[in-house]
């Protein structure tokens, strides 16, 4: 009921109009005093909650607001912005933070990522700490301008919540590059230093 209330605003603002004008048409074809309150009184619920559902923001929302500052610093290519989304004890098959960012800060002098799209974006709160699945395709290019295509590849994210911070990336782990798996982070960063 949640994720109806507060993430699926057009949904939420359908089903308003038709309660509304549901309403509205059944008191002015009954005319009682009950149906004729009924008709005042739901499209003003209605706004309310539609309100409601423009002011609450919902783990899943944070999250995917976290999904996308990290993809827009991966578009930029800047490794200190990546950072700042991930965790103090963050881990990526036994990176830390700080080795991922300086890993990132070495393939960003190699690889431009030009564009990055999100196809499925699957996040599940529904645990102590939510996990997200993603799959992206990303235009590549090297510092010489020369353009490798798109890229698909996806990938999981662990997200834990802080109370300055937010939402941060806690693990990060590839599942598979052009649909071949992945079994260590180590070998997208090892592929990357060929690019020319």
């Amino acid at each position: 009921m949640t994720e109806l209330f507060f993430e699926k605003f057009w949904l939420m603002l359908a089903l308003g109009i038709i309660a509304s004008a549901s309403v509205i048409a059944w008191a002015y074809q009954r005319r009682t005093r009950k149906l004729i309150r009924a008709a005042k009184i739901v499209p003003v619920i209605c706004l309310l909650l539609l309100a409601l559902n423009g002011w609450v923001i919902t783990d899943r929302e944070a999250i995917r607001a976290q999904l996308d500052g990290l993809i827009a610093a991966c578009e930029q290519g800047d490794a200190d912005a990546m950072g700042q989304y991930l965790d103090e004890q963050f881990s990526a098959q036994g990176l830390t933070r700080e080795n991922l960012v300086t890993e990132m800060r070495h393939i960003f002098e190699n690889v431009r990522i030009a564009n990055v799209r999100l196809w499925d974006v699957r996040i599940h709160v529904d645990r102590t700490t939510p996990i997200s699945q993603i799959a992206t395709s990303a235009n590549i290019r090297s510092s010489s301008n020369r353009d490798y295509g798109s890229v698909r590849s996806d990938w999981e994210l662990e997200f834990v919540k802080r109370e300055e911070k937010g939402w941060l990336v806690y693990s990060l782990r590839p599942l598979s590059v052009m649909l071949k798996p992945v079994s260590d982070i180590r070998e997208l960063f090892h592929s990357a230093q060929w690019v020319n």
